[in-house]
């Protein structure tokens, strides 16, 4: 889900995303059982015209630096936990429409 508002005056656009997946289970064939945990991720971003066709950017994502965590049970009932952690990312850069 996401918002954007453009300011015209100052040629002058922010962004808001919001991004949940949601848990997933997953049955394997030989009896093990994989969950993949929920996550929410927050994206914000800024687009500033200079002129009619130059943009400069920024954007910040994952902002609640959410974690990719899975738990796998096997047949043999031997649990692990695996987190995935991609962190944050911050983008700055130009944009120039033809």
């Amino acid at each position: 889900m996401g918002l954007d508002y453009t300011y015209q005056p100052w040629g002058t656009t922010f962004s808001v995303g919001w991004t949940y997946v949601s848990d997933r289970t997953e049955f394997k064939a030989d009896g093990g059982i994989k969950v993949i945990e929920p996550a929410s991720f927050v994206t914000l971003a800024v687009r500033q015209r200079i002129i009619p066709n130059l943009f400069i950017f920024f954007e910040a994502s994952n902002l609640t630096n959410s974690k990719k965590v899975e738990r796998e049970t096997a047949a043999n009932r031997v649990s692990t936990r695996r987190s995935e952690d991609a962190g944050q990312t911050f983008l700055l850069g130009v944009s120039w429409k033809f």
